[in-house]
């Protein structure tokens, strides 16, 4: 018999007749859902080559009772596999399709036409891909190219900037270093009362402070050890064993500036030292 409608609006209608849903028919042939949709709206070329197309046609019409090869009579494309080896294929991976009645595979072949074959391989893609592989590596030649003749500028001699930066140095004066003996220096002005005290006969508790009374340098400087004391202005010396040291100033040595155990103050100015 001949049908009046399209494959797809065939197929709907025995599908809604039956009241059955999409979902119903992808469960019962293992078709999706989504290519169920193309069937319907006759879109096969969305559903695959022909010959998958065929086939989920074939297993579709078979559950809704409709002989496949008078539907698939209307189904027009090309394919080279024979339309009843895809429904083999097709109904034996659908158990679940009911076949009360066998039908002549050999009738649904298409009269047994040869279909074309789509499958074949696709020299035009083939070829456009290869002139853009080409096309890619004459780039990065070029640009390689162009990178390696750019002039680079020349970079200084590493040696030279270490010499400069020892010739800076060198003529740096260096910043004088805070001793572990507690040396005291305020300044490296040329006009500074430089005071060393050095302990040659026993110990002596050293006070040394500026005018207004600040407290400069105070300890004990034991047989041995030395101090140098260094201020902007004058200073006052406060000495518990005046015997016990040696006074230089300013590189001049006064030596001794009382006897042993006695307490002296002095007053210290750039060139001068006056005790009592």
């Amino acid at each position: 018999m001949g049908f009046d409608m399209s494959i797809g609006q065939v197929l709907r209608d025995a599908r809604i007749a039956r009241g059955l849903s999409l979902e119903d028919v992808a469960d019962k042939t293992k078709v999706r859902v989504t290519l169920l949709k193309y069937i319907e709206a006759d879109e096969f070329e969305k559903v695959g080559a022909p010959t998958y197309a065929r086939g989920h046609i074939a297993v579709y019409a078979k559950l809704m009772d409709i002989d496949p090869t008078e539907l698939l009579k209307g189904f027009v494309s090309t394919g080279d596999t024979p339309l009843d080896k895809v429904v083999n294929q097709s109904l034996s991976s659908n158990p679940e399709v009911a076949l009360d009645n066998e039908f002549d595979l050999e009738k649904v072949s298409l009269n047994s036409r040869e279909i074309k074959t789509t499958s074949g391989f696709n020299w035009t893609s083939l070829m456009v891909t290869a002139l853009a592989l080409v096309l890619v590596v004459g780039i990065y030649s070029f640009v390689t190219r162009v990178n390696q003749d750019a002039v680079v500028p020349p970079i200084a001699d590493v040696s030279e900037v270490f010499e400069e930066e020892e010739n800076v140095a060198a003529t740096t004066p260096a910043r004088p270093a805070n001793e572990a003996e507690e040396n005291l220096t305020a300044s490296t002005a040329d006009d500074l009362v430089l005071l060393v005290l050095e302990a040659t006969d026993g110990a002596s508790w050293v006070r040394v402070s500026d005018l207004d009374d600040e407290t400069i340098f105070e300890a004990t400087i034991r047989q041995g050890e030395s101090q140098t004391i260094s201020n902007l202005e004058e200073v006052r010396l406060l000495v518990g064993n005046a015997g016990a040291l040696n006074v230089s100033l300013n590189g001049q040595v006064f030596g001794k500036i009382g006897g042993s155990g006695e307490v002296k103050r002095c007053s210290v100015t750039f060139t001068t030292l006056e005790c009592n």
